[in-house]
């Protein structure tokens, strides 16, 4: 697992970014820039990537400003070009669209309330995710992991209580101009937001770029899954105590925005199967243990671990969100003797 601590102004905290993963990150530039001059070099020519630039620049000049230095601070301690760190957050909207992961959020038993998440990527993307703990300057402190190189956040656990976790989900709906890039919507609620009501209450005032399912809960005992298109939000909230998502939209205002292929919207019928079927072992009161098998068991397991399959995404690591503990269990290694880390703020 790699794992960094970060602390200071933005630029501070990008440069010590930059800094500890100087060699991963010549790597995960190289891999992208290979793409682009090898089989996406039609798909995705010249002046749209630079267009794409563009309008990241330009969207975080008017909209997120402070994650600028971030940024220039991670190519300065890398010894890149700004640009190429900028280019590097245009790679979901360039190169392709993730729809994986899975989420269980419980709120009754032992160590709850808790999150159990996977993160699932296509097959051959390898592993490119680092696990930041960050004491930001002026804002609330977190954990969360990352694209290497990246000032995004994801499966977070802030101090102030709050849990953040989510799965793709793409949306039939065109995005509108000025949508905020989907992937930096949790550093956007980490730095504005306490709770899961303060959450939702933001989430109402924003379109995105591409569609998702939003995993939250909290200290308080909130809990919800936002149901998020382009356009569109629904809210669902907990029945017995727990609730889950996966790759599709299950609100019914929401279902027919689902735009994932139909395999995709299988498997993740399955997982979610998997996950109502543990509730239904457990009473309702899955233990830390229970939610741990969950991950690490393969779908045909009744677990939610992806392998090489027919929608061609693996999980490469698996996760345990515990906001009342300020930690995150992480395990990256299969097969069952798979060990859990726990890192705390």
């Amino acid at each position: 697992m790699r794992l960094i601590e970060l602390r200071g102004s933005p630029y501070e905290m990008g440069h010590q970014h930059g800094a500890a993963l100087r060699l991963e990150l010549s790597a995960v530039m190289e891999r992208f820039h290979r793409a682009l001059a090898g089989p996406w070099r039609e798909r995705f020519p010249a002046e749209r990537v630079e267009a794409e630039v563009a309008a990241m620049r330009g969207f975080l000049e008017r909209r997120m400003p402070n994650l600028l230095p971030e940024m220039e601070g991670i190519a300065a301690g890398a010894g890149v070009s700004a640009e190429d760190i900028v280019f590097l957050h245009c790679q979901p909207a360039i190169l392709f669209a993730p729809q994986g992961c899975s989420n269980l959020i419980v709120l009754d038993g032992p160590g709850a309330p808790a999150i159990a998440n996977t993160l699932d990527l296509p097959v051959g993307e390898g592993n490119p995710t680092v696990l930041k703990i960050c004491h930001p300057a002026g804002e609330p402190a977190y954990i969360g992991g990352a694209w290497i190189g990246t000032v995004w956040a994801g499966g977070c656990v802030s101090a102030t209580g709050l849990a953040i976790g989510g799965s793709s989900c793409s949306s039939t709906d065109p995005p509108p101009e000025d949508a905020l890039p989907a992937n930096f919507l949790d550093r956007l609620i980490l730095q504005k937001c306490e709770t899961v009501k303060d959450t939702i209450r933001l989430m109402e005032t924003l379109t995105i770029n591409k569609g998702g399912n939003h995993a939250l809960a909290d200290t308080r005992g909130e809990a919800a899954i936002v149901e998020k298109s382009c356009t569109q939000q629904r809210v669902r909230r907990p029945e017995r105590g727990a609730l889950h998502c996966a790759n599709y939209f299950e609100h019914p205002d929401m279902a027919p925005l689902t735009g994932v292929p139909p395999a995709m919207v299988e498997n993740s019928r399955r997982r979610s199967a998997n996950m109502q079927a543990l509730l239904a072992r457990t009473g309702g009161q899955p233990a830390l243990d229970d939610l741990k098998w969950l991950l690490g068991a393969t779908i045909p397991e009744g677990g939610l671990r992806q392998v090489e399959d027919d929608v061609q995404y693996r999980t490469i690591s698996t996760h345990l969100l515990l906001p009342g503990e300020s930690a995150i269990e992480v395990a990256e290694r299969w097969p069952a003797e798979m060990e859990f880390q726990r890192v705390r703020l």
